[in-house]
């Protein structure tokens, strides 16, 4: 991930429900995040990588067990399988640029799954409507980066 990008994890939405939207099952005691037990019971039932063309061209992938769409230095969505079954579908967004298009794409993408917005960084899980979203992503290290980068940078040296 690049400093100017801002990371979503796509969550299926009956797990954030039994959850209550609780974000804190996802990470491990050294706080590092893995959204694959909310696959685990979850998959998908839609032909997501038709759909995810639809925005964002197929890429080559260095595994097998995962396909890629999209660049890794701006926008892209990566998912992730085990034995054919999902355990992740990871969206990354170049803020560097207009936003627009590929945030409202995702979104689509993410109601059409009957899936939420986990955002690790900030440890929200939100609905893919634009005002969560667009606030999650305004407050993102990656949105403050592309703001003022020296200001984003000093402030993370000074902490």
């Amino acid at each position: 991930m690049a400093i100017w990008q801002v990371t979503m994890e796509l969550i299926p939405l009956s797990w954030a429900e039994k959850h209550q939207y609780d974000s804190n099952s996802l990470y491990d005691a050294n706080g590092l995040y893995d959204v694959s037990n909310a696959w685990e019971n979850n998959q998908p039932t839609v032909d997501f990588g038709e759909i995810i063309s639809t925005f964002l061209p197929a890429k080559g992938s260095w595994d097998t067990e995962l396909d890629i769409w999209g660049k890794a230095e701006n926008d892209d969505v990566q998912v992730w399988r085990e034995e054919g079954l999902v355990e992740s579908i990871g969206c990354r967004i170049d803020l560097r640029k207009d936003t627009t298009k590929i945030t409202e794409e995702l979104m689509s993408f993410a109601k059409t799954m009957k899936c939420v917005l986990f955002f690790p960084e900030q440890k929200k899980i939100v609905k893919p409507e634009v005002t969560s979203t667009i606030q999650v992503i305004r407050n993102s290290g990656a949105a403050k980066f592309v703001q003022d980068p020296e200001e984003y940078l000093d402030s993370i040296g000074s902490t």
